[in-house]
């Protein structure tokens, strides 16, 4: 796709870390393409329900193991989160999630919501933070060079620190945090001639 990613840490050391659950920025469909690498074995997405009418891919994404949660219905999704806590716990599986919900796209990072904290709280388990510079709208099939993308881990969040009455601000932080190491990002990525970073990301 003539694009280089750049992933700042050891894969294979967060192994050892594991069970634990994993967070990123979902901007664009190409996440798929430029965060392959960093599912490890053993660790599974989730995802909106809506995702299984999605042609070809919502099958694929379901029958791979992969975990949907009914956003819209607050009290089934906080039950979902209740059994991935336990199958973390019981089972030491390991979850990957985007807290935005959705793609932020070329716009703003939108509001986190709390479900990663909580199921961290919840399983005993810790955070990893994984930021990727801007990208939407870099890619463009056919061209030889898209330039980079850089990841990068940030530090951990326990959740056996966690409680209840800290999730929302726990939240926040982390919200703002992940924004902050974006931006550094953005000052040291290679892009193609003529792209434009979005004022208000």
């Amino acid at each position: 796709m003539g694009v280089k990613v750049v992933i700042d840490c050891d894969l294979k050391a967060l192994r050892k870390e594991m069970p634990a659950i994993f967070v990123g920025l979902h901007q664009c469909d190409w996440d798929i393409i430029t965060m392959a690498d960093l599912p490890q074995p053993g660790v599974v997405c989730v995802g909106k329900k809506s995702l299984i009418y999605t042609p070809i891919f919502g099958l694929i994404f379901f029958l791979s193991g992969n975990i949907l949660i009914d956003r819209d219905n607050r009290t089934k999704a906080a039950e979902a989160f209740l059994k991935l806590a336990d199958k973390i716990k019981n089972k030491g599986l390991s979850v990957w999630v985007f807290p935005e919900g959705s793609r932020s796209g070329y716009g703003p990072v939108k509001p986190f919501k709390t479900g990663a904290l909580h199921t961290a709280m919840l399983s005993k388990v810790k955070v990893y933070p994984f930021v990727t510079s801007t990208y939407t709208k870099q890619i463009k099939l056919g061209r030889l060079n898209n330039g980079e993308v850089h990841i990068k881990l940030l530090e951990p969040i326990d959740g056996a620190t966690l409680n209840r009455h800290d999730i929302a601000k726990a939240t926040t932080a982390l919200r703002e945090n992940m924004i902050a190491a974006m931006h550094e990002l953005d000052q040291h990525v290679m892009r193609p001639n003529g792209y434009v970073l979005p004022p208000d990301r």
